[in-house]
């Protein structure tokens, strides 16, 4: 599965820098997670450049924390039985806030 498309890629775009939104309006482009595991990474902005995300990752709903994340590293985990880290293809593009994230809503 292709972690990016050229609808993800325009839609971080349009989004743009999010220093100065607030989470209320600041939307998730887009949802990668451990089909292993807890792991979920939320991302609100991309970097084509540097490949870099930055975004909002929950792991076992404990640790939760902002942070950047790359494309490479993402794409490099190595799985049980052969899988990856996937995007969630079910996921709406915008259709969720950062602070409904940061709330707790379980996507």
């Amino acid at each position: 599965m292709k972690l990016l498309t050229k609808k993800i890629l325009s839609a971080f775009k349009k989004q743009g820098d999010t220093t100065q939104k607030s989470c209320k309006n600041t939307k998730i482009i887009t949802k990668f997670f451990n089909p292993c595991g807890a792991e979920t990474w939320y991302a609100i902005e991309y970097d084509p450049k540097t490949k870099m995300f930055y975004g909002f990752v929950r792991i076992f709903n404990r640790c939760n924390e902002f942070g950047d994340f790359s494309l490479k590293k993402l794409k490099s985990i190595k799985l049980p039985c052969g899988l990856k880290i996937e995007r969630d293809k079910f996921f709406e593009i915008g259709k969720y806030t950062l602070k409904e994230i940061m709330d707790g809503k379980r996507l």
